[in-house]
């Protein structure tokens, strides 16, 4: 349903025009009228108006001074101008603003309704045009974070089809991307993130994870992410003006602020997300043409230090398997050979593997973990010395004597009683 709005100043033409359409029995047509420019403005405040047949000659306010106040309210509305004057000034000025159409009132009934009805026409084909392209722009909005995945993970690929025409597909995809500048790539690994978020909150916690950073880096440089894996994500950043990396002490400034933001990132998404993420970087600038090769070193540095990390836990879990151990048999025989036998190393192995982990052999820290229980027995009273010698796994109490002595300076009695001073 259309809204018409009828405007002549002089009552029967206004009046004939109603009844006209009332008898051609326009039924997509709603009808009102007014009987001045000020009046109608005024309806037009209230009502969604679609189509105006108006007088131009009109007091106060003429026909062509109102449709630019018409267009201003309702910039789809189409505007037929109606004269009693076959003057070109007229039709001149009509065309000028713009009007759908410029009818003299002396016209048939028929070239009246017919101009009516192209207006309708025009107004269908426009809305539908216009639904199809928000439809088409809602479907592109959807898809455009699956079309740049797609496109950066080819480029990251070492597609050649990715590397021509690069400023286009940018402008395509909306990427704020500039194909003429240097960049450098940033792989970041979530780790532990699976344990606080659901995986259909997987794209939330990257977009949380893409406004902290671009919020860090933006006043500097420009930054686009995507997700390359299920916990990889890829950052693309760019200087803003190629005059950032001209000069040496220009780049290390750029540098220094886009590693200080890569901190502040890490930092802002444990304390903010409680998330744990792992960047990795060359730390250069480099060309499109290198962006899959600084995509590899990135992967491999990343793989690097998981094996490292792995190598350290393993360690840290065989050093804690040890000392477990130690404590658990110290009142028995507690040898090279038992302790190896425990954590299935061979016994020269088992050695030189601690002596390198810790820093001292292993025979050092029994004689520590001995020497920590004997201070800690010897502190409470209840306890005879024969009953904390043989706790540290002494046989006599003289070697217990010896032991405390060598490392203390004092003899167990002693020390007892200088703690009970």
């Amino acid at each position: 349903m259309y809204r018409l709005l009828l405007v002549d100043d002089e009552e029967v033409i206004l009046r004939g025009l109603v009844e006209l359409i009332e008898e051609h029995d326009l039924p997509e047509l709603e009808v009102v009228y007014a009987f001045s420019a000020r009046e109608a403005l005024g309806l037009m405040h209230d009502l969604r108006v679609d189509i105006v047949m108006t007088d131009i000659e009109m007091p106060q306010m003429t026909g062509l001074q109102m449709h630019k106040e018409i267009i201003r309210q309702w910039p789809h509305c189409k505007v037929i101008f109606l004269t009693g004057y076959d003057e070109f000034s007229y039709a001149q000025e009509a065309i000028r603003h713009h009007s759908f159409d410029f009818l003299l009132k002396t016209e048939s009934d028929d070239q009246i309704i017919q101009t009516i009805q192209r207006a309708v026409d025009q107004l269908d084909s426009q809305f539908e045009l216009e639904h199809l392209i928000q439809s088409a722009r809602a479907q592109m909005r959807t898809a455009l974070p699956y079309l740049q995945k797609a496109f950066f993970s080819e480029l990251l690929a070492g597609s050649p089809a990715r590397m021509s025409g690069l400023q286009q597909r940018f402008a395509e995809l909306q990427v704020p991307l500039v194909e003429s500048l240097p960049l450098m790539v940033v792989l970041g690994k979530l780790e532990l993130w699976q344990s606080k978020f659901h995986s259909h909150e997987q794209p939330l916690l990257q977009f949380a994870i893409q406004n902290i950073a671009e919020e860090l880096l933006s006043p500097s440089s420009r930054v686009v992410l995507f997700a390359s894996g299920k916990d990889e994500l890829v950052w693309f950043i760019q200087p803003l003006e190629a005059e950032a990396v001209e000069d040496e002490q220009a780049e290390r400034r750029l540098m220094s602020f886009v590693n200080g933001s890569l901190e502040a990132i890490q930092s802002t998404c444990q304390k903010l997300l409680k998330t744990e993420i792992a960047l990795y970087t060359e730390n250069q600038w480099g060309s499109w043409l290198e962006a899959p090769g600084m995509y590899i070193q990135a992967k491999q540095l990343a793989s690097e230090t998981a094996r490292t990390n792995e190598r350290s836990e393993t360690e840290q879990h065989l050093i804690a398997r040890i000392h477990t151990y130690i404590h658990d048999h110290l009142a028995q025989e507690v040898s090279l050979t038992s302790i190896a036998q425990e954590v299935s190393l061979n016994p020269s192995y088992l050695s030189r593997t601690y002596k390198q982990i810790t820093g001292k052999s292993l025979s050092e820290e029994i004689a520590s973990i001995r020497l920590r229980k004997s201070i800690a027995l010897l502190k409470q009273p209840h306890y005879r010395m024969h009953e904390i010698s043989a706790a540290v796994g002494f046989v006599s109490d003289n070697y217990f004597y010896r032991f405390f002595k060598k490392y203390m300076n004092v003899t167990p009695q002693e020390f007892r009683e200088r703690e009970s001073e």
